[in-house]
């Protein structure tokens, strides 16, 4: 059983690998004013795109007392007492 929990975690990492690197191709693609409109720059999108939550990162910080909330586009995590 734990062989296939881990086996399933890898192909879930896979995944979330490959659909990263699509989307870095895919915003490399963009001429520089659309980039702009989004308000990104080219130098930016990899850092960007890899520091984008996951829905399983989301969830551990709602189940952690913290609710994610949306600050100028980006995804920001909001906790009680701040």
């Amino acid at each position: 059983m734990r062989f296939f929990y881990s086996l399933q975690k890898l192909f879930h990492a896979i995944s979330q690998w490959h659909q990263r690197r699509r989307c870095i191709v895919d915003l490399n693609n963009m001429p520089d004013y659309l980039l702009a409109d989004i308000g990104i720059a080219r130098h930016e999108i990899a850092d960007t795109v890899n520091n984008l939550p996951t829905k399983s990162r989301i969830e551990d910080t709602i189940h952690a007392g913290g609710k994610p909330v949306l600050v100028a586009g980006k995804q920001a995590v909001a906790t009680s007492g701040i």
